[in-house]
Formats: structure tokens, sequence, C-alpha cells
């Protein structure tokens, strides 16, 4: 009887498994299809835009200037992914697909590296795949693997760092040599990873505790030590040839941390069921063996000081659930550790999981399709607004690649970091509303629902009124994934697009 209970969880755990890979695989061909087809923003991606085409014109994206005074530009990652746009960009011309195109291939080799962090951890390979499946079934992965943004290159950088340092671990454990000539390809990941985005650094922590935690404390000091001295070197010529890189990675210290910014992501994880099942199971491992093995270590470390990390870093101000990127994947990979000492139903139940949720990734295409439904709206402002002013005019837009597929020059960049910021400072905003009052900008394009409810949610106040007294609303586009009005000088106000938009009362 056994037997035949056996077998029947095992066909149900196949094929919910396969319905599972199927329908997710389907679901991020259809996504990153049409995300590649979408010329302007999806989400908040064209601060990147704008650094890639500045550096791909020769230009310093870290100019020390810009962070008090027009373009009023703030640059607060690092620029592996931009340098590799720049380049894509001087052979085929600045465009979001290519950006979003990279992103698309790391996220494949993000779920490639898990998989095989699995396999060298000793797990089967059906196992391995439902840990990709749990992965790629979170709406956080989902949502930004198709965005032109620095996360998931420094996360597949991160991940297959990861898989040799523990390839190296499990090669040389057996002689106990404290050389790390063999961990090189560990050491030049993980600086990628970092040089990509600075939250990466996390894995580098989380394989010296593993080591200390293992008893080789000598091997932990050296690799700390040569791949901090690496990366303090490169970060020092990076800021002598820029002058302003620190300057630029150090502006967003002073965002203020809130708990109303921390909850939202925290929200988006517990409600999805794959954290709860998830969680459920590797407790259940846990008490099926009674102690944390050796190969748990690692990915248990991964989850834990990389949830510590962000839950600061998530709730600064402006910030969103990308952060979770790491923890998903230490989790995910924890998860596969615990399937597979657990009886098969378990592993049923964790590929019904994922089938149930699978609704996630559908989720993130909605802002894929809001964009296409807006394209036409955004192409005829940006037309106009490049037909009708000289290149070189400054535009005051959220969304800077606006003012990029125009030809024009953006009045401020990273919005979103800048007003956070002047919050605490009103200061220094008097130079931005002097030059709205005196009608400087040709356009301005600012989020819809600071037009409507003047709450200051990304504009204060102050700037709101000031375009709303000097500016009159003529049509809507949309920008970094939200909707956003576009505002003509007072005195051009008798042109409008032809939409249905609800036009604020500026008086």
């Amino acid at each position: 009887m056994s037997s035949l209970v056996s077998t029947v969880f095992r066909a149900a755990y196949w094929s919910f498994l396969g319905m599972a890979l199927f329908v997710l695989l389907f679901s991020y061909v259809l996504n990153w299809t049409a995300a590649l087809e979408q010329p302007y923003s999806i989400e908040y991606e064209g601060h990147v835009l704008w650094a890639v085409h500045q550096m791909a014109q020769g230009r310093n994206i870290y100019d020390p200037a810009s962070l008090s005074a027009e373009p009023w530009a703030v640059v607060i990652y690092n620029p592996l992914l931009i340098c590799l746009g720049a380049l894509l960009s001087r052979l085929f011309g600045t465009a979001f697909w290519e950006l979003r195109l990279i992103s698309m291939v790391s996220a494949a080799a993000a779920a490639g590296g898990l998989y095989m962090l699995s396999r060298l951890s000793g797990v089967r390979v059906s196992l391995a795949l439902t840990g990709v499946a749990f992965f790629s079934g979170f709406l956080v992965v989902a949502y930004w693997s198709y965005l032109a943004r620095v996360d998931f290159l420094g996360l597949a950088c991160g991940i297959w760092a990861t898989e040799r340092f523990l390839a190296t671990w499990k090669e040389r454990a057996a002689i106990r040599s404290d050389s790390i000539e063999g961990y090189r390809w560990a050491m030049i990941l993980l600086l990628l990873a970092y040089f990509t985005k600075q939250q990466y650094f996390v894995f580098g922590v989380a394989w010296l505790v593993f080591l200390v935690w293992n008893g080789r404390g000598k091997i932990a000091l050296k690799l700390g030590a040569v791949t901090l001295g690496v990366g303090a070197a490169v970060t020092l010529f990076i800021q002598l040839v820029t002058g302003g890189y620190l300057q630029h990675l150090l502006f967003a210290t002073g965002l203020p941390w809130e708990w109303a910014t921390l909850r939202y992501p925290l929200q988006v994880m517990s409600r999805d069921p794959k954290t709860v099942v998830g969680l459920c199971i590797v407790l259940l491992g846990l008490l099926y063996t009674g102690r944390l093995s050796e190969p748990e270590r690692l990915p248990m470390l991964v989850m834990f000081l990389s949830l510590l990390f962000s839950l600061y870093t998530m709730g600064l101000r402006g910030a969103y659930h990308n952060h979770l990127l790491v923890t998903i994947c230490g989790f995910t990979w924890w998860l596969t550790l615990a399937l597979e000492r657990l009886p098969v139903w378990v592993a049923a139940l964790a590929a019904a999981t994922v089938l149930v949720s699978i609704t996630q990734p559908e989720i993130s295409a909605r802002r894929i399709w809001e964009a296409i439904r807006e394209s036409a709206n955004t192409g005829f402002w940006i037309t106009h607004v490049q037909r009708s002013y000289p290149r070189r005019a400054h535009l005051l837009a959220e969304d800077p690649s606006i003012a990029v597929l125009a030809g024009l020059e953006p009045a401020a960049v990273d919005v979103t970091t800048l007003m956070n910021i002047w919050r605490s400072q009103p200061g220094k905003l008097d130079p931005l509303i002097g030059e709205i009052e005196n009608g400087k900008y040709p356009a301005i394009i600012v989020i819809a629902y600071d037009c409507r409810y003047r709450r200051g949610g990304i504009w204060p106040p102050p700037v709101m009124r000031a375009i709303l007294k000097h500016y009159v609303y003529v049509g809507r586009v949309h920008g970094n994934g939200i909707p956003q009005w576009i505002f003509f000088p007072a005195e051009q106000g008798s042109l409008r697009a032809n939409d249905s938009g609800w036009h604020p009362d500026v008086h």
C-alpha cells in the first residue's frame, strides 16, 4: 500500500512540476518578447538609459557638479552594466531593448547558476529543477527579469561566483590547503557582481562566514583581504578618473528609512503561497534531521545575511522589492536541500504550490501591456517635442529617457532619489522652482498622481504649484512605468492631444 501511495505522489509531483515549468517558460517568453518590442520605459528604467547614452558619447556620468546643478543627475549604481550598455549603444544606437536583453540573458544565467548550486550541494536533478521553478515563479524575479536595470546582471554574476566558490571548496576541503589560488574565478565574478550593483557584496560576506564556521578562518582572512584590496583599487581608479564616483554612490545614504516603504515588499512576499509553503518545508527538513547539515550552511547564510541587509535598504524611501532577489536565491537553494531529505509528497506539495501561484509572472506583465497601450501617446509627444525644439534644449521630466529619445537634454535625472533627498533640504529646490517660473523648459512631464492630488508623491508641493501656475496640461505619456502628464508653457496651451485625460485646475 505504501508503495502505491508513493507511486501516486511521484506521478503527481512530475505532473505538477512539468506543468509549472511549461507555464513559467511560456509566460517568460511572452513577457520578454513584449518587453523587447516596447520602445519606451516600462518601469523606472529611464535613468539607466540616460547613463548609457552619456557614457556612449564619452561623457562623465559621475560628474560631481551634476549633484548640485543641472542636469541634477545622480547615478547611484556601479558602472559595469552601464559600460556594457554603452558598448551596445555604440553598435546599435541607444534603445531599451539592448539593456533588457542583458537582463533576460542574465536571468536565464541566474536560474542556471541556481540549478548548478543545488546539484553541487548533492540535490537530484528533479529537485534542482523544482528550485528553479520556485525561484522563477516569484513576482520579484519575473518582474525584474526584463527591465533595463542593473539587478539581474549583478545577481547572475553573484550566483555563478558562489557556484565557483562552492566547487573550489568541495575540491580543496579534503586537502585542507590554505591557498586561495583556486578561488580566483569566484573572486573575479564576485567583483563583477559588486561593480554592477553594490548590494551583491553580501555573497562574499556569506562565503567568509561559511569558511569561519567550517574552521577555515585563515582562508577567509586571505580571501576577504584580496577581494577587498582589488575592489578598493578599482574603486580608487574610477574615483580618480571621474572625480565624483564615490559622491554619487554615497548620495542616496541621506534617504530616510520608513516602515511604510518596507511594508510593501514584505507584503508582496507574504501573500505569495510559495513563501509560506517554502518556509514550512525548510523547517520540516530541519525537524526531520534534527540538525543543520554542512551543505545547508551556505544557502542559509546567503538567505539570512541578505535579508538582514535588505530590511534596511528596502526601507529607504523610494526603494522597491528588487532588494529581495538575493534572499530569494538563498531561500530556494536551501529549499532544494530540504526536499532532498523529505518524502516525495513534500516535493509534490512544493511543485503544486508553484503551479497554484503561477499568476505571479502574469502580474509583472501588466506593466508591459500598460506601457504598450500608452505607446501611441508617448510616441506622439516625443515626436512633437523632437520636431518643435532644437537639440540641447532642456526637458524637465521624471523619466529622462523621454528627453534622450527626443534628442533633448534632461533637466533632472533619477528624480525619485533627488526629490527624496531634497525633502529634508527644501532650499535646494529654489533654483529648480525659479527655472519653472521663468518658463525655461519647453515642456515638463510629471507623474499624474502628483497633478491630481498635489500631495507630493514624487514632486514636492512647491514644485507642483509652480508647474500648475506657469504651465498648462496638453496630454499624457507613459514614463517610468506610470501615467505621466505633459505640460507646455501657458502661451502654448492651445495645443491639445486627442485624448481624454483630466485637465488640472491651474488657478
